[in-house]
């Protein structure tokens, strides 16, 4: 099959508008990208960023990472996008192979939430705390482009909300690493699924509102990039384990 692969930077340079937790970055925690890949008479564009811009185009299939920690998509398309690098393509091994998430993604929890609370609203709402009891096995499908370098496309659905600090980032995507290849995450139905990352309450701040909510597992994971890291590296662990099959 005729493939091809390019990408372009498009980290912006803070202070800057942001779309997401925030409405200002002070800071880049880690890079975001365009990144464009040919596969036959298809062209998948995936912007870093909370959703795509409202542009049609033939023959190409527009898709966000989903990540809440970076920039208005449609300044991104109309500042950067004619600047992704044409594509070379070429004739190349195409391999597929898929593997499940158990227990590394989950849903999002129903609770009173505290900050409704402080605001007099007693009533159960969807809240980015993992729900341990409610694990969502799906499908990790992948493919394996054999450019140079190597490209890996995978597919599955997780909110990219790991990061809460006023930084551009590409969040848990940006830290997945497979024998140093291109990886390129195509955001699946994400809904109420996040990282299944589950911490006790250690503060007394933290214990004080996991026992408001109704919860013992109040998370922040806004503390540094270890939680991301961690669940990056289940799933690359997950990608590298598969036993892929080459396609036609």
């Amino acid at each position: 099959m005729k493939s091809g692969y390019s990408k372009i930077d498009i980290t912006p340079k803070p202070p800057c508008p942001m779309v997401g937790f925030h409405t200002e970055a002070i800071g880049v925690l880690d890079p975001i990208y365009i990144k464009s890949i040919i596969l036959g008479h298809l062209r998948f564009v995936v912007f870093d960023t909370l959703y795509v811009p409202n542009i049609k185009m033939p023959s190409v299939i527009l898709s966000a990472t989903h990540t809440h920690s970076s920039i208005s998509p449609e300044v991104v398309y109309y500042s950067r996008y004619d600047e992704i690098p044409k594509e070379q393509i070429h004739d190349v091994k195409i391999e597929y192979g898929e593997t499940s998430t158990p227990d590394i993604v989950c849903r999002r929890k129903k609770i009173y939430a505290w900050h409704n609370i402080k605001r007099g609203v007693f009533k159960k709402t969807y809240e980015m705390r993992p729900n341990p009891k409610d694990t969502f096995p799906q499908k990790l499908k992948a493919l394996k482009i054999h450019l140079e370098p190597m490209v890996i496309m995978y597919n599955f659905g997780c909110h990219c909300t790991m990061n809460h600090k006023p930084l551009i980032s590409a969040d848990w995507p940006g830290y997945v690493n497979v024998d140093n290849a291109e990886m390129v995450f195509l955001q699946g139905f994400c809904g109420d699924i996040l990282p299944n990352l589950i911490k006790e309450s250690t503060t007394f701040k933290d214990k004080f509102i996991a026992k408001i909510e109704g919860t013992n597992d109040f998370r922040k994971y806004d503390t540094s990039t270890e939680d991301m890291e961690g669940f990056a590296s289940t799933v690359s662990e997950r990608i590298g384990n598969i036993s892929y099959r080459e396609v036609g």
